[in-house]
């Protein structure tokens, strides 16, 4: 990977960050507006499971851009396959920036929990 591929890879790492943090302070804020209906009487357990899914989910998406964005920037392992140590094609990372496993591997870990989903083992 070339020298204006990694700029371009961390300007796309960088910007999904600040979307996601925009993200995750609205869930926050419609969170403080759930538990203030909370406090009057009304509840609405659906809506609160989707908001907490959803900051759970966006947290764990912003740990892994800010790991990508850490591998970057230190020249340390970024690019690298954590399962079999081979490089991540460039146009997966295109894809998505903040991937740690090429495609194969990545495959074969979601043929794995299909399987496991499923009770095969």
């Amino acid at each position: 990977m070339n020298q204006k591929q990694r700029q371009q890879l961390l300007n796309m790492l960088l910007k999904k960050k600040e979307i996601l943090l925009r993200d995750l302070e609205s869930l926050q804020e419609s969170s403080l507006v759930t538990d203030k209906v909370e406090e009057e009487g009304f509840t609405d357990t659906s809506l609160q499971s989707v908001s907490l899914g959803l900051l759970e989910h966006e947290t764990r998406a912003l740990h892994f851009i800010e790991l990508a964005i850490r591998k970057l920037i230190d020249n340390e392992n970024f690019g690298v396959c954590e399962e079999c140590g081979g490089s991540i094609q460039i146009e997966r990372l295109i894809a998505i920036p903040y991937a740690s496993r090429c495609i194969e591997c990545q495959s074969n870990r979601e043929h794995q929990k299909n399987q496991n989903d499923f009770g095969y083992f």
